[in-house]
């Protein structure tokens, strides 16, 4: 295909099904772009996902890949703008010894899902089990918008109160 015609494709993927579908992953993710991500020079299309998200991969093992990781893709975007390619790496958990090496990150990634304080409060039984917040907690809680330099710390906070 020609450059010409990939600046129309970018341009017109707001006013088309994107390319899973209405309503599919892409919806959230992709707006006014495209987006081709390649694992050794295989498309992929869920870690393209993950990549655009920012969350985790989970994948069955294969012969291809037998474990998981810090998985190297090679994202390809087209936009109004032209080509651009990145080179990135993404969690993904094969196998359960994955989600233990991959600790840190997947931490991370689940703190920084928590984008203000109404979605901390939604999702507060599953991340903190052993917490039960009052009504003044809530109301305070639920009045932080992500933003404030504090907001971080609550998360981190809650973490090791729940461990303990």
């Amino acid at each position: 295909m020609d450059r010409d015609a990939r600046l129309l494709v970018g341009l017109r993927l707001d006013k088309q099904p994107f390319i899973d579908g209405a309503g599919g992953l892409f919806e959230g993710a992709q707006r006014g772009f495209a987006v081709e991500a390649k694992l050794n020079g295989a498309e992929v299309f869920g870690l393209a996902v993950v990549a655009l998200q920012g969350s985790i991969g989970v994948a069955l093992s294969a012969h291809a890949r037998p474990q998981g990781g810090m998985v190297p893709l090679e994202l390809t975007f087209l936009d109004d703008e032209g080509i651009r390619r990145d080179d990135i790496e993404v969690p993904c958990v094969v196998a359960p010894n994955d989600a233990e090496s991959l600790r840190e990150v997947l931490l991370e990634r689940l703190d920084l899902s928590l984008s203000n304080g109404r979605v901390l409060l939604e999702r507060a039984q599953e991340m903190f089990p052993k917490l039960r917040f009052g009504d003044r907690a809530c109301e305070q809680i639920d009045a932080l918008h992500g933003t404030e330099p504090v907001f971080r710390q609550l998360v981190w906070h809650l973490r090791v109160l729940n461990q303990t």
